[in-house]
């Protein structure tokens, strides 16, 4: 199951992230998977979910969008979505073409949750000039 190899990827952008925001809680996380990925997006979901278990993603959402496969015809060139194993030109007939689109892998965004207010409170005032 290649969900967790790619899941783990995801996962480790989304804490080098949250690290870059002081450590901020993950609520979200939305991703787009192309059709030639072959992931079935519950497998991604559980494969993140278990792996962001003891992490600052822990609990957050993972969105998984679809993207479609397209193909360009090898003979006559004519754009299409394939819908069949052999990605048969509804055009000329010819089996075969070249993917345009559909192994693409994107983080998207990441939404992190507010810095807590004990947090906030404990950060230094700017230096200004007060006492004077």
């Amino acid at each position: 199951m290649h969900e967790f190899g790619i899941a783990d990827a995801i996962l480790a952008k989304t804490l080098e992230i949250s690290a870059a925001n002081g450590g901020a809680s993950v609520e979200r996380v939305q991703v787009l998977v192309g059709g030639l990925r072959q992931l079935v997006p519950e497998m991604l979901e559980f494969a993140f979910n278990a792996l962001a278990a003891e992490t600052a993603a822990r609990g957050a959402a993972l969105d998984v969008e679809l993207a479609p496969v397209r193909v360009v015809c090898r003979n006559c060139e004519h754009a299409f979505e394939p819908d069949d194993l052999f990605w048969t030109c509804p055009v000329c007939g010819t089996c075969g073409a070249n993917a345009v689109t559909g192994d693409e892998l994107i983080l998207k965004s990441v939404t992190l949750a507010d810095v807590a207010p004990e947090t906030a409170s404990a950060r230094p005032e700017p230096s200004g000039e007060k006492g004077r």
